[in-house]
């Protein structure tokens, strides 16, 4: 087994070719172990320095908890393709309900002394991908553009299932994603999310009528499109996009967007920089209507500004009465509408009550609420 440092030593030499050594061990600092875990996701987070993205910091504390259990830890890249496992595994723990995960199935296959645990961050493929193509089809025909879907996944899940032992669903118990994966009839667990860590300052007496809607990528399955018109049609309204400038929606939107001094579009926007440090302090409200989620982070890390959530039923997050739910039933851009009408007509009690209520909510999204929830997910099945 080789050592992180000697690891890491090879990983910088190679530079060039970074796909090609994907492998190592962590021993936790213990030496007498026979129990032995293989994780299938990225190693990008041991040998780079980024936080561009929650499941950085979540990959490497499953292996921190992962070491804390005894388990010798090896992990195998998601995008290498010409690896085979010896089979010499108690567990096995891999993507597998997106196209990060489309190796799972071949190396489930050669451990069969391991538990296997496909580790979901999103919903049921069969179901995101219809709800997916759903909007990029209703887009599409409003538009009359030809604009590709994204976010489709192109994976034989049932094979998955055939050979795995347990689901990890990122998402909260009975939410959205956890119940789609209920025709699987398999035993499956709630990992929740963490969040960016964010440090905004709180400001009261906020106008109700400033919006943030922070996406990733894929902005027509995150509804973006969606509350461009609705926004459009509710001038008295403020809408703050942050995203990539993703070419299908702005090539559709761009005559609304310049023509519409209450939506503003910022492009990318990162949670550190005082540009979002503005816009926190601007918005009442962070709002997203997505075609499928595991479980929005995005609108959680607003959460953890104290960003009241105004989302659907499939942006995976049962906000209680912290926020606002537009319903998924009727016209969705009418359903926006009259979410945030009713939204701004709240007294300033009221929306400070939902504030409270968010900063405590929000408390389920963290780094300690993840920690928990794999750890007791790992005593579960052990």
């Amino acid at each position: 087994m080789l050592n992180l440092k000697s690891l890491l030593t090879k990983i910088i030499a190679r530079i060039k070719k970074p796909f090609y050594l994907k492998i190592f061990g962590i021993t936790g600092g213990f030496k007498n172990t026979d129990k032995r875990c293989l994780v299938y996701m990225k190693t990008e987070p041991f040998y780079r320095n980024l936080n561009k993205h929650t499941n950085f910091w979540e990959i490497k504390e499953l292996v921190h908890i992962l070491n804390s259990k005894g388990y010798i830890v090896d992990i195998i890249d998601r995008e290498v393709n010409d690896y085979t496992p010896d089979n010499i595994y108690d567990l096995f723990i891999g993507y597998g309900s997106g196209n990060s995960g489309k190796h799972f199935y071949k190396y489930a296959k050669k451990l069969s002394k391991a538990k296997k645990v496909l580790f979901c961050a999103g919903p049921e493929p069969s179901i995101s991908n219809l709800l997916v193509k759903e909007r990029y089809d209703n887009f599409n025909k409003r538009n009359n553009l030809m604009v590709p879907s994204m976010r489709m996944v192109d994976i034989d899940f049932n094979k998955f299932v055939s050979l795995a032992d347990y689901i990890f669903c990122i998402g909260e118990k009975n939410g959205f994603s956890f119940n789609s994966y209920k025709m699987h009839k398999l035993p499956t667990i709630s990992i929740m999310p963490s969040s960016l860590e964010t440090d905004c300052k709180r400001v009261s007496n906020k106008d109700l009528k400033h919006f943030l809607c922070f996406a990733g990528n894929g902005l027509i399955c995150k509804g973006v499109d969606l509350m461009i018109e609705a926004f459009q049609q509710m001038p008295e309204f403020n809408l703050h996009i942050c995203g990539p400038e993703e070419e299908g929606l702005i090539e559709a939107y761009k005559d609304i967007l310049s023509s519409s001094p209450n939506i503003n579009f910022y492009g990318f926007v990162d949670t550190t920089s005082k540009a979002y440090q503005d816009l926190c302090n601007k918005c009442s409200y962070t709002i997203l209507h997505s075609a499928a989620e595991g479980c929005a982070t995005s609108i959680t890390t607003n959460m953890q500004s104290g960003l009241v959530p105004i989302v659907n039923y499939e942006a995976g997050l049962n906000i209680s009465t912290s926020g606002f739910n537009i319903s998924s039933q009727g016209d969705r851009i009418e359903m926006i509408k009259e979410t945030v009408n009713l939204a701004s007509t709240i007294s300033k009690d009221e929306y400070q009550i939902k504030v409270n209520s968010t900063l405590e909510l929000a408390k389920n999204f963290s780094k300690k609420s993840y920690t928990q929830s794999v750890s007791q997910a790992l005593t579960i099945i052990s």
